[in-house]
């Protein structure tokens, strides 16, 4: 048979639950699940802050009894300890209601715990454990000054330190101090450990330095010669740079170098770069603070400076000093806000072309480029011009290149610069006259080359200085 369930009990409990949710609407079926569940619900509620009360009023207790305590001329700690070896048992709440409405009663109980602990406050819970810590740094002292080398070292700051150490254990006991002096006892604690941990480091410092001198040898007479098979070379870069150089000279071009520090209007305004570019944004270029001035660097207008992020500023001031004719190509250090990885870096080199004269044509800038690539990948070397946009230049080109010889770059076509016909109106703004001059510009990244030409696949290999990388590249001086 089915057990029974409308029994006098049920009803009870289920009418019970159904009160305490008077006014909670639901389906009818389901009333009594839906009403139980709201009514645990809010019981949980009522009670969430239970604990967090008593622990304020217990505080309160606490600061009431220690407040009259204090007025008796004894701490809380002597008087909850001379209580309880007068074998008193009073809760906090009743010891507090003393201290504030029967201060009498209160009187009497302090003056019985002021017996019990009688002699003991001239000396507080943790006497002694001053002098406990002072061995324990003489002890470390000592130990250290026998200790050669790391292994010794980390086993004494073991004994010491570690988990197992005899600072350690000292600071485990502080559970059993009053509260009333752990403040006093955390602070001796402190400031031992703190002394400690210099002691350590300073012969940490030490071992570290003898071993340094033991790994260097014997000390070298600074004014013996070198040894007869170490020549010193240039860097990689520098070799790349004067290849690249010479390359150019055969065809009648000249150097020309500027400061690195530039001002807004060289290196953007005067390349017929709008104000709204990207280029000229903070994230992409290093601006100077307004206060900065050099002396050497010549404004245009009231400009801000920046750190140059091409050599094509000097291509602008070699045309205002000087008149066309001009052939020059501006290596140089340039510096964007690039996030550094395999391929980019915020400091990088580069080499900027310039030719201005009567009839130039985009047939002079093919052969001058298929010279200079020819001459620095081999004969074998195939050229192509892409279009592009540069601001300064019109029409403008990046230049792609194939070659049978370039490692796992060979016989693909690569992006190698770009180049273009300089724009009338950068003609205009350095005072020439378009109708009369015109002209070629390109520009090539000199990391780009030196790392195809030597198989690098990560341009931070250059400035990381590592001598191993160094030597394979160098060139005797």
């Amino acid at each position: 048979m089915p057990r029974a369930r409308n029994v006098s009990a049920t009803r009870k409990r289920r009418k019970k639950v159904l009160k305490k949710a008077k006014g909670y609407f639901g389906n009818k079926s389901r009333l009594y699940r839906y009403a139980k569940d709201a009514v645990d619900r809010g019981e949980v509620y009522a009670y969430a802050h239970r604990r967090k009360r008593k622990t304020e009023f217990r505080q309160l207790w606490i600061v009431r009894i220690n407040a009259a305590c204090r007025a008796e001329g004894i701490r809380y700690g002597e008087f909850i300890h001379g209580l309880a070896k007068a074998n008193i048992e009073l809760n906090r709440k009743v010891m507090s209601e003393l201290a504030i409405h029967e201060p009498e009663s209160f009187k009497e109980l302090v003056a019985k715990a002021k017996n019990r602990t009688r002699g003991l406050r001239a000396r507080p819970f943790y006497f002694g454990v001053e002098k406990n810590l002072q061995a324990i740094v003489e002890e470390a002292a000592k130990n250290l000054d026998s200790v050669a080398n790391r292994a010794d070292w980390d086993n004494v700051k073991a004994t010491i330190l570690g988990p197992n150490g005899s600072l350690t254990q000292i600071a485990k006991g502080i559970g059993g101090i009053p509260k009333e002096d752990r403040p006093a006892f955390g602070q001796a604690l402190n400031r031992t450990k703190k002394e400690i941990e210099e002691i350590f480091k300073s012969s940490l410092t030490s071992i570290e330095q003898k071993a340094d001198l033991e790994a260097l040898g014997t000390e070298v007479d600074p004014t013996l010669p070198p040894p007869a098979n170490f020549t010193g070379g240039t860097h990689p870069l520098t070799n790349t740079r004067r290849k690249m150089v010479s390359i150019f000279r055969k065809i009648g071009f000249t150097v020309a170098e500027a400061t690195e520090a530039e001002t807004e209007w060289f290196c953007f305004d005067a390349l017929n770069t709008p104000e709204d570019h990207p280029a000229r944004d903070e994230q992409d270029t290093l601006f100077f603070t307004p206060e900065a001035k050099w002396n050497n660097i010549k404004q245009k207008k009231e400009e801000a400076y920046v750190l140059r992020t091409h050599t094509s500023s000097v291509q602008i001031r070699s045309l205002l000093r000087e008149k066309p004719p001009l052939r020059i190509i501006a290596p140089g250090r340039c510096f964007r806000r690039d996030t550094v990885d395999a391929t980019h870096s915020a400091n990088f080199h580069q080499t900027e072309g310039l030719y201005v004269d009567r009839k130039v044509t985009i047939k002079d800038l093919k052969g001058v480029l298929d010279f200079f690539l020819k001459e620095l990948f081999g004969d074998q070397v195939e050229t192509r011009l892409r279009p592009s946009f540069f601001p300064f230049t019109e029409p403008s080109f990046e230049v792609d290149l194939r070659a049978p010889n370039i490692g796992k770059l060979s016989d693909q076509w690569i992006e190698i610069m770009g180049c273009g016909m300089v724009d009338p109106k950068v003609l205009g703004l350095v005072e020439l006259d378009p109708e009369e001059w015109t002209g070629f510009a390109f520009g090539i990244g000199i990391e780009r080359v030196a790392m195809i030409l030597h198989g690098i696949d990560d341009i931070r290999h250059f400035y990381n200085n590592d001598f191993r990388f160094l030597t394979q590249l160098n060139q005797p001086t």
